[in-house]
């Protein structure tokens, strides 16, 4: 049996997130109440435009329903983390009935940099809440590591799935393999990215966005000390060979945040870890004036048609990640 992921641009039946910061992973308690506040703002701002379910731990119910109300449907589920993107399902459907399934693409805290023993069971209680069978596939990777526009390409970047911590002695045959029947998956731009520059090993969801299936987005660094500034040029570069690229197609990364980096190292800055929901765009601010207000201006360029909502996000971009990384989609 083959499926196909669905583009991110396609109508959504609801979209997913994990109000579940773990003090353990965390280790401040200021700290997991504010990823929690931005994780809720997030979910309220989803929710003008499409429906909202949210896995929270039984003790952490009433903290999560006075935070968002009654605006999004709750799910008890005991999770390590909030990087549902990566641990959660992926919905896909099959090729020939239309038929909807959630994948299980074997979640390993990315290549056992963190503790996910937790996080292992999301796909599982996702597939049953939404009512749909689950499928376990035959190769390790995260949902922030794939890009497609729907149709059969992606842009991948090799650094994160072809990698031992992941899938140790498998060929880049056998991996295209598993995509195509997975996620119908048929002509891959394969990108270097960069082992190590961060715990995904260079998810692809912070660098390349499809618009569809003729255009992307990118992004610049222009910080010559972080490894983003070699990994977006490297993006830019390769895929200039596929696409037309001009300014309007590239998003520059802000070059001052009110977070403190040095206190918080990991702190990840990228408009094009944005989500794309049912008649809105939700993209990162990091008070940048000037970089916050271009971003919005030419995602509005691409997407005329729907509301550009930008919010605050540092405390989920300490932890290394951004909107994209906390979301999934559920296809309509």
């Amino acid at each position: 049996m083959q499926y196909c992921y669905p583009s991110e641009h396609e109508r959504h039946h609801a979209t997913w997130l994990s109000f579940c910061a773990n003090h353990a992973v965390w280790q401040d308690l200021r700290i997991t109440a504010a990823i929690q506040a931005n994780i809720s703002r997030l979910a309220l701002n989803i929710a003008r435009f499409e429906p909202v379910k949210i896995l929270v731990r039984p003790e952490e119910m009433v903290q999560a329903k006075n935070l968002m109300g009654s605006d999004v449907e709750y799910i008890e589920a005991a999770l390590d983390d909030i990087w549902l993107r990566d641990s959660g399902a992926v919905f896909v459907k099959n090729s020939h009935s239309g038929e909807k399934s959630a994948v299980n693409f074997n979640f390993n805290g990315w290549g056992n940099k963190q503790a996910h023993r937790q996080d292992a069971h999301a796909p599982a209680i996702m597939a049953e809440a939404a009512g749909v069978p689950l499928v376990r596939a035959d190769i390790c990777l995260e949902g922030g590591a794939l890009e497609v526009d729907g149709r059969g390409n992606a842009i991948l970047n090799e650094s994160c799935i072809l990698n031992d911590n992941r899938n140790p002695g498998m060929s880049k045959a056998e991996c295209e393999k598993a995509l195509a029947r997975f996620l119908g998956i048929e002509h891959i731009i394969w990108l270097p990215g960069m082992k190590d520059a961060d715990i995904t090993d260079s998810h692809i969801d912070f660098y390349a966005k499809y618009i569809n299936g003729q255009t992307v987005l990118i992004n610049r660094e222009h910080n010559s000390t972080k490894p983003d500034h070699i990994i977006t040029r490297q993006t830019a570069a390769a895929l200039a060979e596929h696409f037309e690229l001009n300014e309007a197609n590239i998003l520059d990364n802000p070059q001052s945040v009110r977070v403190d980096t040095d206190e918080f190292p990991d702190f990840a800055a990228s408009y094009i870890n944005y989500y794309a929901c049912n008649g809105g765009v939700i993209v990162p601010e990091f008070g940048d004036a000037h970089t916050d207000a271009a971003a919005k201006e030419k995602l509005q360029l691409w997407y005329p048609d729907r509301e550009i909502v930008a919010m605050n996000i540092d405390w989920i971009a300490i932890g290394g990640g951004g909107i994209h990384c906390v979301t999934q989609q559920e296809f309509g």
